[in-house]
């Protein structure tokens, strides 16, 4: 079953340690057990995505828990994608 479990409002920075550690406290105070978990989804930004230091990599160390994958969310990549097609450079004038 694929269900939303929710969004986290984050203490302190937005780095990928403090976002791992707001979730797991969050998966501990539900009474979760995150290696049940198979799939995040998330923006694009390198703090999720980074193949060494993105949640997902970490996460997949913190846990042991290879099989977890992660999708990045598809309004986010129809907002970069829209967003690098309308740009104009500045030296270009209409």
């Amino acid at each position: 079953k694929t269900a939303y479990y929710g969004v986290i409002n984050l203490d302190g920075d937005g780095s990928a340690g403090n976002i791992i550690k707001a979730l797991t406290s969050m998966w501990e105070k539900d009474g979760l057990h995150p290696t049940n978990s198979c799939w995040l989804a998330t923006d694009n930004a390198a703090t999720f995505t980074g193949i060494h230091e993105g949640v997902i990599a970490k996460l997949k160390r913190h846990l042991s828990a290879e099989w977890l994958a992660s999708t990045p969310c598809v309004a986010h990549s129809f907002a970069l994608v829209g967003g690098e097609a309308s740009y104009l450079q500045k030296s270009i004038r209409m």
